[in-house]
C-alpha cells in the first residue's frame, strides 16, 4: 500500500465575533475532509484556521498498521501543535511544541487548559511544521519534542 494523506478541519468564527454564551459548534464557518490533498489545499485550510479559531489535522498512513497524525488547535492567535506517531516497534509516541521560557502558567485553547510552555505564538513556525510533515510524514525533534 502506498502512503496516503487525509486532511480534516473544523474552523470557528473568531471569539470576538461569537455571540455571548454561544457554543463553538454554533460558530462553525467551515469544516470538511479531503483524501490525498495537495500542498496548496493544506496551506489554504491552514491559513483559514490560523486566521480564525479551529482545529486542523493531517494524517499520513504508511501501511495497514502505521500512521502519523499532526494536529493543530488554534484559539485567538495561540497554537497548540501535537504529533501522534508510532516508532519502529509500533509504540505510540506523542510529541508537542515546547518552550520552557514560557513557564507553566495555564492558557485556554478551545475550552481546555494547557501549560503556556506548550503554546506556540508564531504562525510561520506552524506552517514550517506542517510543511515538514507533508514532505516527510514526520516532524524533526528540533521542532516538536
Amino acid at each position: 500500500m502506498s502512503e496516503k494523506s487525509y486532511l480534516s478541519w473544523i474552523i470557528y468564527a473568531p471569539k470576538y465575533k461569537r455571540a455571548p454564551g454561544s457554543s463553538l459548534i454554533s460558530n462553525i464557518i467551515d469544516n470538511g475532509t479531503a483524501t490525498s490533498p495537495g500542498l496548496e489545499t493544506i496551506f489554504d485550510k491552514l491559513s483559514v484556521c490560523i486566521t480564525n479559531d479551529g482545529v486542523i489535522a493531517l494524517r499520513k498512513v504508511r501501511d495497514e498498521t502505521s500512521e502519523n497524525s499532526l494536529e493543530l488547535q488554534v484559539d485567538s492567535g495561540l497554537y497548540l501543535l501535537t504529533l501522534y506517531s508510532e516508532d519502529e516497534k509500533g509504540e505510540q509516541r506523542i510529541r508537542a511544541y515546547h518552550n520552557e521560557t514560557l513557564g507553566k502558567e495555564r492558557v485556554e485553547i478551545l475550552g481546555d487548559m494547557w501549560a503556556a510552555c506548550s503554546i506556540c505564538r508564531d504562525p510561520a513556525f506552524v506552517r514550517n511544521v506542517f510543511e515538514e510533515f507533508v514532505n516527510t510524514g514526520d516532524v524533526s525533534l528540533d521542532l516538536l519534542t
